[in-house]
């Protein structure tokens, strides 16, 4: 794996906490005037930043999915990052919303 590469996710992880930190403030959508929970804004969060990484990255992240356990399941496609991010944002989103709670923007 590239330095660069390796680097670039690293950022990827950061930026992805940082989205999922201020899709805190926001409790509900201020246009289709529905509730968000902290699963559906980290779901959304964490899959389109590795959607953006697998279609930047795609023969890196194939190279990644053939390298880990997931070549022993038969995961190979790079597309199964998806529910990786998923579950990433979701973890990292509930964990943010224990700690400094769910914020109410004021767009109602």
């Amino acid at each position: 794996m590239e330095i660069k590469f390796g680097l670039g996710l690293w950022l990827l992880y950061i930026l992805l906490g940082v989205l999922t930190a201020f899709f805190g403030i926001m409790d509900h959508h201020p246009i289709l005037k529905f509730k968000m929970p902290f699963g559906f804004r980290g779901a959304v969060a964490g899959l389109s930043m590795h959607l953006l990484l697998v279609l930047l990255a795609y023969n890196q992240v194939a190279a990644l999915m053939t390298d880990f356990f997931t070549a022993k399941y038969g995961l190979l496609s790079p597309w199964w990052i998806l529910i990786d991010g998923m579950i990433l944002g979701i973890l990292m989103e509930w964990a943010e919303t224990k700690f400094a709670g769910e914020g109410n923007i004021p767009l109602k």
